[in-house]
């Protein structure tokens, strides 16, 4: 079931997903490594922005890839932890969840 999607990045009608960039799971990330504005500590897991999880639906507490890579370091790529609300970087061949993004069309 999932491989079409992962082949062609087509899901609901849409063809347009993506991986967010760490600055766009920050938005939604609550805790010491969240974006501004968002809160700096997260008491319950998982650590997400209950307005965003109000209609983005549910999240798991876990961890989280991201389209940035570690500059330094280009087999590993910066992550979300929506269980402790931190960013860090993760070796690419470790399995993390993925939260998926549109690419901005409202077609």
């Amino acid at each position: 079931m999932f491989a079409p999607v992962l082949a062609t990045g087509c899901f609901a009608n849409r063809c347009d997903w993506r991986l967010p960039e760490i600055s766009e799971l920050q938005t939604i990330l609550i805790g010491f490594n969240a974006a501004p504005g968002q809160a700096a500590t997260c008491n319950v897991s998982p650590c997400i922005d209950p307005d965003f999880a109000a209609i983005g639906g549910s999240t798991a507490s876990s961890i989280y890839w991201s389209a940035s890579s570690l500059a330094t370091n280009p087999t590993s790529a910066w992550s979300a932890s929506f269980i402790n609300g931190f960013v860090n970087n993760v070796i690419n061949a470790n399995d993390c969840f993925v939260r998926a993004v549109r690419a901005g069309s409202c077609d």
